[in-house]
């Protein structure tokens, strides 16, 4: 599952799940709606970092947080 090796990657740089990092995994059953609620809590809350998959979530999450200050393309880090 892409979380668990997302999770794995994550631990090898030292974050370590409870102490320094954590997860909130939410289920969306691939429910656009759902997809747009989470991501408009997640931009709320002010997260660090948004993990989704697949391409329809990552084009949701690109557009819930674009022109936020904490926005950053993937094309930035490449």
């Amino acid at each position: 599952d892409a979380a668990d090796g997302f999770k794995a990657g994550m631990a090898e740089l030292g974050y370590i799940e409870g102490q320094n990092i954590i997860y909130d995994l939410q289920e969306t059953d691939f429910d656009m709606a759902v997809y747009k609620s989470v991501l408009d809590e997640f931009v709320e809350d002010e997260v660090d970092l948004i993990f989704v998959f697949p391409t329809e979530a990552s084009q949701e999450a690109k557009a819930a947080t674009q022109g936020t200050e904490r926005y950053r393309s993937s094309r930035e880090y490449s």
